[in-house]
């Protein structure tokens, strides 16, 4: 299971340093949510979830299209994972991006945009910090 979150930085070369221990080298499912974040699953468990009866298999053919059309299989080797670009440009990635445990996935987010749907959920759940 994934939780937290961590400030990371995109390099100049498209790496991601995912501080996670002990993978080693880890094949991966990166792709894009329709709210403009990449996921990152296990590539064992993208077959888990996307298997039938599973999270992935209730979703309509246009969402099915959107996430697969935006998915391909990366690597981790030794916490760095390569972002490509078209997948930086289409979840509008900068240099600064907050890497989120989600329980199954991780999520990788544009900071900007991170703490504007922070925002947005503490409206939205009234979680006022006060």
């Amino acid at each position: 299971m994934f939780c937290g979150n961590f400030r990371g930085t995109i390099s100049d070369r498209g790496e991601l340093i995912i501080p996670i221990f002990g993978w080693g080298r880890k094949k991966v499912i990166i792709g894009m949510w329709p709210e403009g974040c990449l996921f990152l699953f296990p590539k064992k468990e993208w077959k888990i979830v996307t298997g039938k009866g599973k999270e992935l298999f209730f979703l309509n053919r246009e969402e099915i299209r959107t996430i697969f059309s935006h998915t391909i299989e990366g690597e981790i080797n030794n916490g760095r994972i390569e972002i490509p670009e078209d997948l930086k440009e289409q979840a509008g990635l900068e240099r600064e991006v907050i890497v989120a445990g989600c329980d199954r996935r991780i999520e990788i987010w544009d900071k900007k945009r991170w703490e504007i749907e922070c925002e947005r959920i503490t409206e939205d759940f009234n979680l006022d910090p006060r």
